[in-house]
């Protein structure tokens, strides 16, 4: 009798209209021939659900009585107390039927509006990130002790003794080019042993520090971005902050600082690489030996033009490393929510560099040769 009274039981009185539940309506009792047959009886007029017999109701049966209520609103339920609380919560966040949402078309100016609030709110959290980051410095500078070096040396490692290959490849490429343009005008008027002067100015204030940092933020800003956001995905930030270790402390201040040292080197490094190749072509093209070479690029290219590029090289570093590990922390989701903000932190960092470089070229246009 036990066994007959648990087992959930579902009929249909027609000339009633009404339902009637008897049994224990339970997800261990609830089998697939029962719920198949149950949803048999959506086709039938009801005027009344009749469930005073039920043994016992949990999530799942309410979850299967809802689907009536949800085609039937107007129907009569009648429950016990406790059965009709726990019917009344599952109506509150049972799933609706899915509905194809209309999109709404913006018209130019609001796509504008759009785009700009948007723009002014990430702007405000980007701000926030950097002062965020200033405020740990500064904590780090008052106690030393608390800096990570080991971290912030592997960062000097994978971004700037990693990164010489691909750099010095392109700026002596990059060094080429420039020197057979130059040639081939400077040719015309009899003036090839300028091209040293203007390709020693053009590679040590210009080219070596953007192209430098141009290739640096494809490679080391996507891989921050990437690294941070696969971690934010896995909870693994959330895993260092549950154990009280801060991680803008921890992983982003390391990669902040570490790119500030490499970068400037990595310029040095590019800016070597450009003049030499730069060399090689003014010899095969231009007959100027490496000595003439030399000699007019000490005498026509000032040391200043190095400072000048090596002074962008830092605040380049920083906008690298801060937009990168900026829009890792703004992962949300999964995978596909890593590429977006990865795509997004090279896009952002390109821009910022071209911007401040622009804003140096006017700034130290003082010190122009």
């Amino acid at each position: 009798m036990l066994e007959t009274a648990e087992k959930p039981n579902v009929s249909y009185r027609p000339d009633e209209k009404i339902l009637v539940c008897e049994g224990s309506w339970t997800i261990l009792n609830l089998t697939a021939a029962f719920e198949n047959s149950l949803k048999g009886y959506l086709d039938q007029p009801i005027l009344a659900i009749n469930g005073e017999s039920l043994v016992a109701l949990d999530a799942a049966g309410a979850e299967l009585l809802s689907l009536f209520i949800q085609k039937y609103p107007q129907a009569k339920i009648s429950l016990n107390e406790v059965h009709q609380k726990l019917l009344d919560l599952i109506k509150g966040y049972s799933t609706q039927p899915a509905t194809e949402q209309t999109r709404i078309e913006l018209n130019w100016l609001e796509r504008i509006g759009k785009v700009s609030y948007n723009g002014f709110f990430e702007s405000g959290l980007y701000l926030a990130f950097v002062g965020e980051s200033f405020c740990l410095m500064l904590h780090w500078l008052l106690k030393p002790q608390r800096i990570l070096w080991r971290n912030i040396g592997r960062v000097v490692e994978a971004t700037g003794y990693d990164a010489m290959p691909i750099v010095g490849l392109l700026s002596f490429l990059v060094g080429i080019v420039l020197a057979y343009q130059m040639g081939v005008q400077l040719e015309n008027y009899g003036a090839n042993i300028f091209v040293v002067n203007l390709l020693g100015i053009s590679i040590l204030r210009e080219f070596a520090p953007l192209m430098t940092a141009i290739i640096v933020a494809g490679r080391t800003g996507a891989a921050f971005t990437a690294e941070l956001g696969t971690m934010k995905v896995n909870q693994e930030l959330d895993a260092l902050m549950t154990m009280g270790v801060k991680p803008v402390e921890y992983l982003i201040l390391p990669k902040i600082l570490g790119l500030v040292i490499a970068l400037p080197l990595l310029s040095v490094w590019a800016s070597f690489s450009g003049i030499l190749g730069g060399m090689i072509m003014s010899k095969g093209m231009l007959n100027i030996t490496f000595a003439v070479f030399m000699h007019q690029f000490q005498e026509g290219v000032a040391l200043k033009q190095l400072w000048i590029g090596l002074i962008k090289t830092p605040v380049f570093a920083f906008i690298i490393s801060s937009v990168g590990c900026f829009q890792g922390i703004q992962v949300q989701g999964g995978a596909e929510s890593v590429g977006i903000q990865t795509t997004r932190s090279v896009v952002q960092s390109l821009f910022l560099i071209i911007v401040a470089d622009a804003f140096f070229s006017i700034l130290l246009s003082t010190f122009h040769a």
